[in-house]
């Protein structure tokens, strides 16, 4: 047994982790399988930098043996004052953050192509056609791996629809802990192109925080977006570096940050990096590490205690199902229509491209209809009809874009005060339940509001909506009048 397995002692896990076993009935296991790397010996005094000119090798048995020795070091620094002082928000992303900010993720902020029904049938169709095969034939046992092989030699993004990403009114972040760590709790794609390391103050200072907790903190970013921090520190896998440093506007805007590249596991990577920075990973990860019972306890009151200085609910969970548990804000996130409404835009695209045919939305919708209308019409002039709304959307995208950035610079300190008053107001109204002691009337109005607040793209109309809730739910506002008076003119 090493020196640092005495002095962790006993193991077990931190209380985050096993609430987390409980709601899932299994405990979480890595699905990462660790390759035999041997031991070399580190000992140091001193936290010791792991990154060597920016550049982190996570397989390599040197940078195992300083992690571990900086592993040490927090631990003994946090068993002496008791408590950790130092946090940081950690987001993995694929999508660069424009102007350095986390911004609401909607029709006015970002897009991306995804397939459809459409692109299914046109890329079959294509595929077809590349075998000699007509519109009704099947594929037979004989040529079907052939057919295969033509459906995936095909370009991945042909046939792919350009619209909004999903509208999400909250940006998530992990605290200190890899997102890797993080288990079922977060069960979504890691190992994006960006992973964004950032001090953890302008998060709590924003006045628009909901949750906090080492696996999930969200807030809202919706009215305002969340600034990066000048010390902020982007990590991106070799594989990614070169690809992306290529694109001169990212070169740019990397440049003004510290970038570091990293070989190897990601979440291996992230905590390498942190220990380095003096940070004490929430979760130690890899290597046989794991934290006593006196680590895990200062671990996880040092962030309850973060939460009742900042008065921020601790770990509250976001996902709602069907109407009913997890946050309010996720319902709303759910009932967004600017999808539908990219949905329409694409169907009167159709058919002023084809005014002959009986185009029906069913055409989105239905493999069997979009199969139709690919024969009918032929693939290739449905191919080009595509690529030529993917041109329509793009622009369309940029005129949006410009005119809500515009629209933001509206908010003024006062509104600012509002808004974030009004986020409050509605997040304690849920947890208050006052919802469910109105009239039905009285209900939807004040749902249609909440709507209104978080899904309009103007700052007026989201004032509007939040002067008027804050009447309802009975917050005051000093500045109410003269701000509805002043914006109208």
């Amino acid at each position: 047994m090493s020196f640092l397995d005495v002095l962790l002692g006993k193991k077990r896990k931190c209380k985050e982790e096993l609430s987390n076993d409980l709601v899932t009935n299994y405990t979480y296991t890595s699905p990462i399988v660790e390759k035999v790397i041997p031991e070399v010996e580190y000992n140091s005094d001193e936290i010791t930098g792991i990154a060597i000119d920016n550049f982190i090798d996570a397989s390599d048995p040197m940078s195992i043996a300083k992690y571990k020795n900086n592993l040490r070091l927090l631990i003994e620094m946090a068993k002496k004052s008791g408590s950790i002082e130092r946090f940081v928000t950690i987001r993995n992303d694929d999508f660069f953050p424009n102007n350095w900010k986390w911004e609401v993720n909607s029709a006015n902020t970002a897009m991306e192509y995804v397939g459809s029904y459409l692109t299914y049938e046109v890329r079959c169709a294509l595929a077809r056609e590349s075998l000699g095969l007509t519109e009704f034939s099947i594929p037979n046992k004989k040529n079907e791996e052939e057919y295969q092989r033509a459906l995936h030699s095909l370009p991945k993004d042909l046939g792919l629809i350009y619209k909004p990403v999903r509208f999400r009114s909250t940006k998530h972040f992990t605290v200190n802990t890899p997102l890797g760590y993080t288990g079922s709790y977060n069960n979504v794609k890691n190992n994006r192109l960006y992973t964004v390391i950032d001090s953890i103050d302008p998060f709590l200072e924003s006045g628009y925080a909901y949750s906090l907790a080492y696996r999930d903190a969200y807030l809202d970013i919706t009215h305002e977006g969340l600034p990066i921090s000048k010390d902020a520190i982007v990590l991106i896998s070799e594989e990614n570096y070169e690809r992306i440093i290529s694109d001169e506007t990212l070169r740019n805007k990397l440049s003004e940050r510290r970038v570091v590249v990293y070989r190897g596991q990601e979440s291996v990577a992230i905590n390498m990096l942190l220990t380095e920075l003096g940070i004490l990973p929430s979760n130690p990860g890899h290597y046989g590490v794991e934290y006593d019972d006196e680590t895990c306890n200062i671990v996880d009151q040092s962030i309850i205690d973060l939460c009742t200085r900042y008065d921020i609910t601790y770990n509250q969970g976001h996902g709602n199902l069907n109407g009913t548990g997890g946050h309010f804000s996720d319902r709303y996130d759910d009932i967004n229509r600017e999808r539908y409404v990219a949905d329409e835009d694409l169907l009167s695209f159709l058919k002023e491209s084809f005014p002959d045919m009986n185009i029906s939305s069913r055409v989105i919708s239905d493999s069997y209809s979009a199969y139709d209308f690919v024969n009918k019409v032929g693939v290739h002039r449905v191919l080009e009809a595509i690529n030529a709304y993917n041109q329509h959307a793009k622009e369309a995208f940029e005129r949006r874009k410009f005119k809500f950035e515009q629209d933001r610079l509206a908010i003024t300190p006062d509104i600012s005060l509002i808004f974030r008053k009004t986020v409050k107001a509605i997040d304690m109204f849920y947890k208050n339940d006052s919802i469910s002691n109105m009239s039905l009337d009285d209900k939807y109005k004040i749902q249609d509001l909440i709507a209104l607040f978080y899904h309009s793209d103007t700052v007026q109309n989201q004032l509007l909506a939040a002067t008027t809730l804050c009447q309802k739910l009975g917050v005051y506002l000093e500045e109410e009048t003269m701000l509805e008076h002043n914006f109208s003119k």
